[in-house]
């Protein structure tokens, strides 16, 4: 069982990017299954597809990389809200100065979990909604 879903899946796809694997497979589920979408949207995977293992369904990722498969389009994952502590921003503090980690503000992506569901900072900032965020990507 796993209790920390986005962690697993961040740290899935860091320890895949050390090694250059081509693909890394995670669990299915709906939260992971948002994030993956964002990546993807964003350019920062190729794709991902469903696929069944031994009558298990799973998310098979298709990492993306540039310069001749030696380096990674994913440079940073750093998770933000942690189950023992959580961070929110409401969509007024939404500014560079107020993101946490003001040396990646503008080189990267906050992935924020809203009402309206799971969304970049900027998105989250033009629809005026407020959240948790879960991590940055860059």
């Amino acid at each position: 069982m796993i209790n920390d879903i986005i962690s697993d899946l961040l740290t899935r796809i860091r320890n895949s990017l050390k090694v250059y694997a081509p693909i890394v497979c995670v669990p299915i589920t709906r939260l992971s299954f948002s994030i993956l979408l964002i990546l993807k949207t964003q350019k920062f995977i190729n794709n991902f597809k469903i696929i069944k293992i031994n009558g298990i369904s799973i998310f098979l990722i298709d990492l993306k990389y540039i310069k001749n498969n030696t380096q990674s389009k994913i440079l940073k994952l750093i998770r933000i809200s942690k189950l023992s502590l959580r961070r929110y921003i409401n969509y007024l503090k939404i500014k560079p100065s107020n993101l946490l980690f003001t040396p990646f503000n503008s080189l990267g992506f906050f992935i924020i979990s809203t009402s309206k569901g799971i969304m970049t900072h900027t998105k989250a900032k033009t629809l005026k909604l407020g959240g948790e965020i879960l991590f940055f990507i860059q």
